[in-house]
């Protein structure tokens, strides 16, 4: 959500979607909304892979070494 928020107009937003081949109507989002974070159109424009290369902590990730499943 914060670097969506950072983008602040949705040109930006527009400019991943195009530069990621994005086929459909481009979406009319306020770009300081939360629930817009949500959207699949965000989700297309900033991968998760995105933020694994800027090393960002996933806590999905801690948990799930800290209570391995059993079976």
């Amino acid at each position: 959500m914060i670097e969506l928020r950072s983008w602040r107009k949705i040109r930006k937003l527009h400019r991943e979607l195009r530069k990621r081949n994005w086929e459909g109507e481009l979406p009319h989002l306020s770009m300081t909304r939360w629930r817009n974070s949500m959207t699949q159109h965000v989700h297309f424009a900033i991968p998760n892979e995105r933020f694994h290369e800027i090393k960002l902590v996933f806590l999905l990730d801690i948990y799930k070494e800290l209570h391995p499943q059993r079976g």
